[in-house]
Order: C-alpha cells, then structure tokens, then sequence
C-alpha cells in the first residue's frame, strides 16, 4: 500500500512539473534580467535587439544562454530541450511538425567536443537561427522587443 502511495504522489508531482512555454511577458521579463544581469554594454544590446549575433562575442554567448536557461528550454547537462523546442516551433502553419523536428535533430548535438556551455548553447541556437526555423524564430523574437 505504501509503495502505491508513493507511486500516485510521485505521478502527481511529475504531472504539476509539467515544462509550459512561457508567455510573451515572462519572456520579455527575462530578456530584461539577463541584459541586466549580464550588465550588456549598449552595442550588443543594440545588435540583439535586430537579432544579429556576432560569433564569438562572450556578452553574446552569455545573453543566449541566460535566455535559454530562464524560459527552462535549456538543461546545462543535456543541452536544448528539444521536445520544449518543437513545443514551440511545431505548431506553426508553414512546417510540418516532421520537418520541425528534423531541423531541430540535426542542430543540437551533446557537445562531444567538450565546449563550455556558453559555446555549446549559442553554436546550436545559431544553427537553428540559420535553418528553415529562421522565420519562425525571428517572428518570436520580435514580439519580445
């Protein structure tokens, strides 16, 4: 009986922590607190807010990483999140969900090369920034601005 107490508190639990996306202000209110957080000088913050994103800019790096960790669609152990990203990006008109997913299967890899978590994270959002995603991503990305 107990370990089918144990059981039920544990389904429940699992089912209340369920990941949802974050809405538009929650993700302006973070966009916020990592330009703050991270004490952005005024160039990059002008840069990020039309979307481009030197390479190897550490602020840049950093920013991405932040962001991705706040909205919770990033995991320092596991990477992206991928089914959280096709969470968001798969329900749009334009992709099918199949299409999504492969776009997003072919750009996050589990960092074999060993890089820090900052190059790791901002070399697969970049590749999705530079897929077929990229309307899509530009599109949310604008709404935060």
């Amino acid at each position: 009986m107990m370990k089918f107490l144990i059981v039920i508190l544990s389904l429940i639990v699992l089912t209340s922590a369920e990941w949802k996306p974050k809405s538009r202000e929650q993700m302006k209110q973070f966009r916020v607190e990592c330009v703050r957080d991270l004490n952005l000088p005024q160039n990059i913050v002008d840069k990020l807010n039309r979307q481009e994103y030197p390479e190897n800019n550490e602020y840049v790096m950093e920013y991405i990483l932040c962001g991705a960790r706040k909205s919770e669609l990033w995991s320092d152990n596991e990477g992206w999140l991928s089914e959280r990203i096709l969470r968001l990006l798969g329900n749009d008109k334009t992709l099918n969900k199949e299409e999504v997913r492969s776009v997003i299967d072919g750009c996050l890899d589990d960092n074999s090369q060993g890089s820090s978590l900052q190059e790791w994270c901002f070399r697969n959002f970049k590749c999705l920034a530079d897929s077929k995603l990229r309307g899509l991503m530009r599109g949310m990305m604008q709404k935060l601005n």
